[in-house]
């Protein structure tokens, strides 16, 4: 009785030094200019973390107990319920309180829902949980089906997490949500990822089917049954979240960058990426069994690859038919968002055919030099190999290529001067410029180490082969796109600038109208959305348009409220 008192005085001691020592951290100055306040605000988000972290896998302890078949209660697992008896009473308590204390100064302190340590804390919080109770609650469903086997752990942990995610969700972030949406994309990203597993397991099965019936083999390690039921649990647990993190919000619970950056990144260039893959190993298996090296192996052995590569493909397929058709029911008009989209596609298409260039140079060079190397049989699969990517990459680079030229011909002074040309350029000249500035340097070595040890010859221009590749590869893509950014440049420079550099806009404004301000001026637009404002601004945009052009001052200020609108210049200190 008295042991039992004190170990509860002890965990009480340690509660109240905890939440003792946050109260003393976040007491003292909030004022915005106070450097040491976002340093507090993150202390004490992170204990708050912490404490969640804790009690959880507390939590998670004792119920691993309850579900577990394999062990007792009582006896057999003593260090199991002592941990996860001593992480609850020592994480709950402290999780409870310094909430409270969190919850408290949200409501009395307007800056504090802003602050980093806030919107790290709960996207942190919702992003992990989400994840664990997809990933476990997945486990299973697969046991479910006798596909894995139970874990009591996985279970556990599931409900632990769903549990976590749920209190949030529904809890603090109704009422102090964050305002980028970052919690969004990361639950989209976690949905679609988990259903573009679930299809690419549904296309393996059929393929799988397919190609044992025709070539007479037992290509699967896993029988088609398991593989569907595997994609049943990644479908279960992944469409649900992707419908209440994608289709279910509005988009403006999203900030525009975030949705475009996922848009871009998670939807179209990485099922591109997928495709294009997928596509090339499909490309080149295929021309290696027609006019390259087989190895001596069969038709079953030499197209083993194709189940798990058609089944790739058609996932990135979909994936990036899906998002591109998305952004071009978004986007109207030459807005950034679309041009970010066909530069993205030009350079993946202009990077494997690079890829292409550099290896159909090393083939040529083999082929040309020492009859070693010239008869190798690997040649001709090299020779292959980079045709294939020349064949998968350039029309790809062309399509999108082409298209972008035909909007600079349109409109060459806003296409010139668009952020994501600028981008697309300097980035492609600059590192294909360090890549030729490298790949130079290791010719020049290699060439130097044989001349002074008396080895110059055809074996030098050899063992450089990659090297060389590299240089030419890299020198044309540098000389060709310093080409377009001397045209660009000497453009700008002969047009004079319409509007101000830089057009801040309070107020509500159309969608519509925005980018017609944007394609109508040369400034960087941003738009500052007023709260106060019930609805969007409803003068004439060409009129606004006019009258922001007219300005001379490099800095201006549009305000807007009803049908008035006010142009005031400034000057930052």
């Amino acid at each position: 009785m008295i042991g039992s008192l004190f170990s509860l005085v002890f965990f009480g001691l340690i509660i109240w030094g905890i939440v003792s020592i946050a109260k003393r951290f976040t007491r003292g100055s909030d004022e915005p200019g106070d450097a040491t306040v976002s340093f507090r605000r993150l202390f004490i988000y992170l204990l708050l973390l912490a404490a969640l972290a804790i009690a959880a896998t507390g939590i998670e302890q004792l119920l691993e107990i309850l579900f577990d078949r394999s062990q007792t209660i009582a006896g057999d697992d003593t260090a199991r319920q002592a941990r996860g008896f001593a992480f609850l009473l020592i994480g709950g308590p402290s999780y409870v309180l310094l909430f409270r204390h969190v919850t408290s100064r949200l409501r009395v302190d307007p800056t504090e829902e802003t602050s980093a340590g806030w919107r790290i804390y709960l996207n942190a919080t919702l992003g992990i949980s989400l994840i664990t109770a997809m990933a476990t609650l997945a486990e299973v469903i697969r046991a479910v089906f006798d596909v894995s086997d139970y874990s009591a752990a996985a279970l556990a942990s599931g409900l632990v997490a769903t549990g976590v995610w749920l209190f949030h969700w529904f809890g603090p972030l109704q009422d102090h949500p964050p305002q980028s949406g970052f919690h969004l994309a990361v639950g989209s990203l976690a949905g679609l990822a988990a259903i573009a597993t679930g299809i690419v397991l549904v296309v393996l099965a059929a393929t799988d089917a397919v190609y044992d019936s025709f070539a007479d083999t037992a290509l699967a390690e896993t029988p088609p049954a398991d593989r569907l039921w595997e994609a049943v649990s990644a479908f279960a647990v992944g469409a649900p979240v992707w419908w209440w993190h994608w289709l279910r919000p509005s988009r403006r619970l999203w900030d525009p960058t975030l949705w475009n950056g996922y848009v871009v990144i998670a939807g179209v260039l990485a099922g591109v990426l997928t495709a294009v893959s997928s596509l090339y190993s499909i490309v080149f298996g295929v021309a290696v069994w027609v006019f390259g090296d087989r190895d001596g192996a069969s038709a079953a052995e030499h197209f083993d690859f194709l189940p798990t590569a058609i089944a790739f493909g058609v996932t990135g397929l979909v994936v990036w038919a899906y998002h591109a058709w998305i952004y071009n029911q978004v986007q109207a008009g030459r807005t950034e968002p679309v041009r970010i989209y066909e530069y993205t596609m030009a350079g993946v298409g202009l990077i494997a055919a690079a890829g292409g260039i550099t290896t159909l140079i090393v083939a040529f060079i083999q082929a040309v030099g020492p009859a070693a190397v010239a008869g190798d049989e690997g040649a001709a699969n090299v020779l292959i190999a980079a045709v294939s990517a020349l064949v998968i990459g350039g029309p790809l680079w062309w399509l999108y290529w082409n298209r972008i030229e035909g909007h600079y011909d349109a409109a060459p002074q806003a296409e010139a001067t668009s952020t994501s040309r600028r981008i697309y350029t300097l980035a492609l000249f600059g590192v294909s410029a360090i890549v030729a500035f490298v790949s130079l340097l290791i010719v020049a070595f290699i060439a130097f180490e044989d001349l002074f040890d008396g080895k110059l010859g055809g074996d030098t221009i050899l063992d450089a082969r990659v090297a060389i590749a590299l240089t030419i590869t890299t020198g044309l893509l540098t000389w060709y796109h310093y080409g377009i950014y001397r045209r660009d440049r000497n453009l700008a420079e002969s047009v004079q600038p319409i509007g101000p550099g830089r057009i801040t806009i309070i107020g509500r404004l159309d969608r519509e109208h925005l980018e017609a301000l944007r394609n109508g001026l040369d400034g960087a637009v941003r738009l500052w959305e007023r709260t106060d404002a019930t609805e969007a601004w409803a003068g004439d945009i060409t009129e606004l348009l006019a009258q922001i052009s007219e300005s001379s001052d490099p800095d201006v200020l549009v305000l807007l409220q009803g049908d008035v609108l006010q142009i005031v210049p400034f000057r930052t200190g």
